[in-house]
């Protein structure tokens, strides 16, 4: 039971990665923020809260320390993208990806989670990719939805794996 509830859960973050993702663009618009111009205060919004999908999903799953580094990363978020720092926010959002992805991956090793495995190595990669990408005139921060989107993905196919691999109970 519990690995279904576990299942659920990581469902409903894949989804909430993906409305984020389509929030994101959304909210950007034709305006896309690079390192050489301002957020606006839609995308700001949208940007510091996806940390939060995390830091809930961990919170929920008793992981204090993921929680509490995905809650630092929203506020640390919240305030590079309101001051409208773009290459700021991209080395949060970057420092964050790489940080908890690390942590995913060093989890997802043993037993062996490939699609966990893969998120987590994705994650490492992009988010040293932000950080060194934060130095450049034009980095642009919707690659960040593309980034969301595909980690969604990783997460639904490895939420699939887990409910058909999970034993049934008889009162389920």
């Amino acid at each position: 039971m519990q690995e279904r509830t576990f299942s659920l859960l990581t469902a409903i973050r894949a989804a909430a990665a993906l409305l984020w993702a389509a929030a994101l663009v959304i909210a950007v618009g034709d305006r896309i923020p690079t390192t050489a111009s301002d957020v606006t205060v839609a995308a700001a919004l949208v940007l510091s809260t996806y940390p939060l999908i995390d830091a809930v999903a961990s919170f929920f799953q008793a992981r204090w320390v993921n929680g509490a580094i995905s809650t630092t990363a929203a506020v640390a978020l919240a305030v590079a993208t309101f001051a409208g720092d773009a290459g700021a926010a991209l080395i949060v959002f970057g420092a964050w990806a790489f940080v908890s992805g690390a942590i995913q991956l060093a989890g997802a090793l043993s037993p062996r989670q490939w699609p966990m495995i893969i998120s987590g190595g994705v994650s490492t990669l992009a988010g040293l990719s932000f950080v060194a990408a934060s130095g450049q005139d034009e980095a642009n921060l919707a690659q960040l939805a593309g980034y969301m989107a595909v980690g969604a993905v990783l997460y639904l196919i490895w939420t699939a794996r887990t409910w058909r691999a999970a034993p049934v109970s008889a009162g389920a």
